[in-house]
């Protein structure tokens, strides 16, 4: 399945497309609940990063820092 976004910003435009594999048979519906929850996970373990460990603001920018 692919998602395709369509991204009208003041400062940048264009079109990011995502492309999902899965091997469970699902209809659009499940699918779709399933991207979410997936990116739902995602953002609550960055933001944990980066609210309470404060990790936007290291400016650390070479080998494998984070």
């Amino acid at each position: 399945m692919s998602f395709r976004q369509k991204k009208e910003d003041k400062s940048a435009e264009g079109v990011s497309i995502r492309y999902y594999i899965s091997s469970k048979d699902m209809d659009a519906k499940e699918f779709a609940h399933a991207i979410r929850a997936h990116w739902l996970i995602e953002h609550s373990l960055h933001w944990v990063l980066d609210v309470k460990m404060n990790e936007d603001a290291s400016r650390i920018r070479r080998g494998n820092a984070a």
